[in-house]
């Protein structure tokens, strides 16, 4: 693979992520509105849908900062073998 479709595909993880958490928080953020109306009619449901709200918000962003990060490793590195290929 060339360095730019690399770099795309790299990007495209990243963007691709994002939009997957986007889309689940939504979905999450929808069940309580939809299943439990009143917290006090069904705490316990409430409190499940909460915590999958935080824990999936944390892992896709904790998923997106590794990706970025090693992104950018992966350019570094290239650029490092790049310079030791010249001498």
């Amino acid at each position: 693979m060339t360095r730019h479709a690399k770099l795309g595909l790299n990007s495209k993880l990243i963007v691709y992520g994002i939009a997957i958490a986007v889309i689940k928080l939504s979905i999450l953020l929808q069940y309580p509105k939809i299943f439990v109306p009143n917290r006090k009619s069904n705490m316990r449901l409430f409190v499940c849908s909460q915590s999958l709200i935080w824990g999936n918000l944390a892992f896709y962003t904790a998923n997106a900062l590794l990706d970025i990060r090693l992104h950018f490793m992966r350019e570094d590195k290239k650029q490092t073998d790049h310079r030791r290929s010249l001498r």
